[in-house]
């Protein structure tokens, strides 16, 4: 087969036959088990970075045409396979792109005396259930699987029950009332309509793209590194978090984001807005007013992400009136942080002063992260301007905490940009 055919054959194929297609082109490659290639599949990624597309064009496709045409003609076949599969599995259902199935509800459902069930899906382990009260008002709904009622953790209309199998049915239980609730299975993206690509020459690990929905467009995620997790697509307008947290309570308190803008070639704008029955984090559904097929220009500077890193670190605590300075590192992979100094401000309480973003990771700022320790009775840090300025309180006589760094935010400059009609 030339490589006209298998082109013309890659541009033909249906989604179905997708999978079927390419393990029969596969059978033909010269395999090599003792060579699984990195320097292949780096290759894959940045050819796929390069191509152009002159037309929409689906991303598996794009990815499957590498594989055939993009020179890696010795590769460990099992490893291609899924790294093709991978695309054709994704689902959209609970925001970016994620690998298995969950269940959602696939339209709005009437109760009795004028309430709705208006959304229900599984996110992970979790399930999300959204009830709209005819009166307004907030009634907490249970829901009983195989005989169990389950309570909700949750308030106005969003409950969320922690730790439940995925089902595609459950009773919801509002008052003295039950109703049968089922669930469909989430579908491919790919079946769901084209996924468009966004290039961006900052960061090569992370793939980032849309697809249009009724009235605006969905945006869709992968990253070469399976921790990386989206948690906003859009942009922070400051950097400044402050947080603070007392006994078992904890608050934290971020600038407003930047709103995501179309302009249209007379230059006037309309701003997308999350849709308001996309559930799941993160919001990927975002509509506007602009009328239909309108051509926009769209651009969204940077996203934030989160990773599953947890680090612990011992902080030794000098003697009350005395500061010490250290040089001590936390590396959070994507990005890193450095504590510089200590200083015990009386018998309880002490300043903990960091220097963000000490990584080589470039385009990509730390935002916050959890820092805290058993000992700490309470906290109160700002983030701000490449640092973090912690002020704690702890039992007296206290020499050393003994903390734990969870739960990184860090802020990705991809510079996107992209037109929609």
């Amino acid at each position: 087969m030339d490589e006209n055919r298998l082109e013309h054959l890659l541009d033909h194929l249906d989604n179905g036959r997708m999978e079927q297609e390419l393990d029969m082109l596969m059978c033909d490659i010269d395999i090599d088990m003792e060579a699984i290639s990195r320097k292949a599949h780096q290759k894959l990624r940045k050819e796929q970075r390069k191509m152009t597309r002159g037309k929409k064009r689906i991303l598996v496709i794009a990815a499957a045409a590498l594989v055939a045409v993009g020179g890696v003609t010795t590769v460990y076949a099992t490893e291609i396979s899924s790294f093709i599969q991978s695309l054709m599995n994704k689902t959209d259902v609970n925001g970016t792109v994620v690998d298995g199935q969950t269940y959602f509800l696939e339209k709005p459902m009437d109760l009795d005396n004028g309430n709705r069930l208006t959304a229900a899906m599984f996110e992970g382990n979790n399930l999300q259930v959204r009830v709209e009260m005819a009166d307004g008002s907030f009634s907490g709904a249970k829901i009983r699987i195989d005989g169990t009622e389950i309570e909700p953790f949750g308030m106005e209309g969003h409950n969320l029950f922690y730790e439940v199998a995925p089902t595609d049915q459950f009773e919801l239980i509002l008052g003295d009332k039950s109703y049968p609730v089922k669930l469909i299975s989430s579908q491919s993206v790919v079946d769901g309509g084209e996924i468009i690509e966004l290039e961006s020459k900052n960061i090569p690990w992370m793939s980032l793209g849309y697809k249009k929905i009724e009235g605006g467009i969905q945006f869709l995620a992968t990253t070469d590194d399976p921790s990386v997790e989206v948690v906003f697509f859009m942009t922070p307008g400051k950097d400044t978090i402050r947080q603070a947290s007392s006994g078992n309570s904890s608050n934290s308190t971020r600038e407003e984001f930047l709103p995501l803008l179309g302009q249209d070639k007379d230059g006037k704008s309309y701003e997308f807005q999350a849709d308001k029955n996309d559930m799941g984090r993160p919001l990927t559904k975002y509509t506007s007013d602009a009328p239909a097929g309108t051509a926009l220009t769209m651009a969204l500077p940077s996203i934030v992400v989160t990773t599953g890193e947890s680090l612990n670190l011992k902080v030794a605590i000098p003697a009350e009136k005395e500061k010490l300075e250290t040089q001590q590192a936390i590396d959070f992979g994507l990005q890193s942080m450095r504590l510089d100094s200590i200083e015990r401000t009386s018998d309880t309480t002490a300043r903990l002063t960091f220097t963000l973003n000490t990584g080589t990771q470039e385009n990509v700022r730390l935002w916050d992260a959890s820092l805290d320790s058993r000992s700490i009775e309470s906290m109160e840090a700002l983030w701000e301007n490449g640092s973090c300025v912690m002020d704690v309180t702890f039992p007296s006589g206290t020499t050393e905490l003994q903390m734990q760094a969870t739960n990184p935010y860090f802020i990705v400059y991809g510079d996107w940009s992209w037109t929609v009609s």
